[in-house]
This record gives C-alpha cells, sequence and structure tokens, in this order.
C-alpha cells in the first residue's frame, strides 16, 4: 500500500529546515544553471529571504508573534518604469538574435549575452544607454532595420528611459516610509510552501547525473501508511429486512 509524507506542522518545518540547509549548500549551483536567464528565479536574495520565512515560521508555531517591517515608497513610478525599459530591452535583444545578418556590434549593443537585471534601475539604465548610443549613429540605421528595430521603436525606448531616469531623481528625493505588519502562521506556512515548490522545481530542471538534485532535496517528513477503513462485518439492524427486500431470505414472523 502507498505511503503518504506526514503533514503534521512539526514535520513540515522540519522538512523546510532541510530544504533551506540544501539549498544553502547548492546554491551556486542553482546561479550557474539561471545564468542564461532573463529574469532569475532562484538567487543569493531568494536563499537570504527563505531562510528568513522558515526562521519566522519557527517562532510562529512557538507561538511567538512574528512582525516585520516592510519599507514602501511613495509611488511605483519607478517600479512602473523599469517595466516598461525591461520589456523593450528584451525584446530588442529577440529581435536581434533572431537576425541571421546581426554583427558582433549590433549583438553587443542590444545586450546579447548580458543579464539585464528587471529590479535595478542602473542595469537597465546602461542598457537602454548602450543600444540608444548606438542608434544614434548614421551608419548603424541599416543593421537596425534589419532586425526590425526602426525609429518609432527606439522613440519608445527614448521614452521609456527618459521616464525611468526621471522616476529615479525623484525617487532619491523622496523619503522612504516603514511600517510594522503582523504575518500569521498561515501566512508563513503559505510562503514557505510556496518556496519549497520553486525549490524542487528549479532543482528537477538544474539537476544533472553527476548531481542528482532531485534526490538531495526529497522531502525528508515521516511516511506513514494510511489506516485502511474497517470493512463491514457480521449482521447489522435492518440486514433481514434488506435482503427480503432484494429478493433474499424473507424476515419470518407472525402475520395477522
Amino acid at each position: 500500500m502507498p505511503t503518504r509524507a506526514s503533514t503534521t506542522e512539526a514535520d513540515f518545518l522540519k522538512d523546510a529546515k532541510h530544504v533551506a540547509t540544501m539549498l544553502d549548500q547548492h546554491i551556486q549551483v542553482f546561479i550557474e544553471y539561471e545564468k542564461p536567464r532573463t529574469r532569475k528565479v532562484i538567487t543569493e536574495a531568494f536563499l537570504a529571504g527563505f531562510k528568513v520565512d522558515v526562521a519566522d515560521l519557527e517562532r510562529a508555531l512557538k507561538g511567538q508573534k512574528v512582525t516585520r517591517i516592510v519599507t514602501t515608497t511613495a509611488t511605483g513610478e519607478e517600479e512602473a518604469a523599469r517595466e516598461a525599459v525591461y520589456e523593450l530591452l528584451v525584446q530588442f535583444r529577440k529581435d536581434v538574435n533572431a537576425t541571421p545578418t546581426a554583427s558582433a556590434a549590433l549583438q553587443a549593443a542590444a545586450g546579447v549575452g548580458v543579464v539585464f537585471n528587471p529590479d535595478s534601475t542602473q542595469s537597465l539604465l546602461s542598457g537602454a544607454g548602450t543600444l540608444l548610443t548606438w542608434a544614434d549613429v548614421k551608419q548603424n540605421k541599416v543593421a537596425l532595420g534589419e532586425a526590425g528595430i526602426n525609429d518609432k521603436k527606439l522613440a519608445e525606448l527614448r521614452t521609456a528611459d527618459k521616464t525611468l531616469a526621471e522616476a529615479d531623481t525623484q525617487q532619491g528625493a523622496k523619503q522612504r516610509t516603514s511600517t510594522t505588519q503582523t504575518v500569521t502562521k498561515s501566512q508563513l506556512l503559505a510562503v514557505v510552501k510556496k518556496k519549497i515548490t520553486q525549490v524542487r522545481s528549479s532543482a528537477d530542471a538544474a539537476s544533472t547525473k553527476a548531481l542528482n538534485l532531485v534526490d538531495i532535496f526529497k522531502s525528508v517528513a515521516p511516511r506513514h501508511t494510511p489506516t485502511p477503513r474497517p470493512r463491514k462485518t457480521g449482521s447489522e439492524p435492518g440486514d433481514a429486512a434488506n435482503a427480503a427486500a432484494a429478493g433474499g431470505t424473507k424476515a419470518t414472523g407472525k402475520s395477522k
């Protein structure tokens, strides 16, 4: 009979600690695997956040109050501007990669081989600046056109780049506000469970013949065999009547 992993909170915490420990030991493997990705998933920052989540979950399971300081900005202008620049840069790079005649100079200008950090204003401003500077050279217009990057698209990038630069300047002048929030046990359980699922999914993708990450990150929660429901034995009230109704032995008794 198949076994099932224990679902108690204590065993879940034990499993979460195991995943955190193994991820700490093998984080460089994940970082190497994700190098080609434009948007990273398992990073040093992810690991640091996961460790905090697991530690907070342990405190919550002990009945302790868990609070976190959340820092926010007055507006989300910079975040919106980052997204616009990031999407344009990624699309231009795809266009260049799909162009057989793309020169090494065009590839470098479009950021081929470069990782754009969607959460870094400076990374995005640098990427946009490099491409726009190269595009300002008249002789490069033909190469850009062959990649489908015309003046209209470049104008979109210029606008987005200017908006991001202005938002970055304004952001520096605005005071950040901090608030304290209480995190519940159920919230922490949900967060940790989601991150464990992500780690195991990435481990499956990053596994090699030399390093079986799936086995390393498998659950350590105790397993048990479910107790089968007892089958009905003997006669129960109404059995004789049911048998009679089904055409079996009739219940006996005097009839008036």
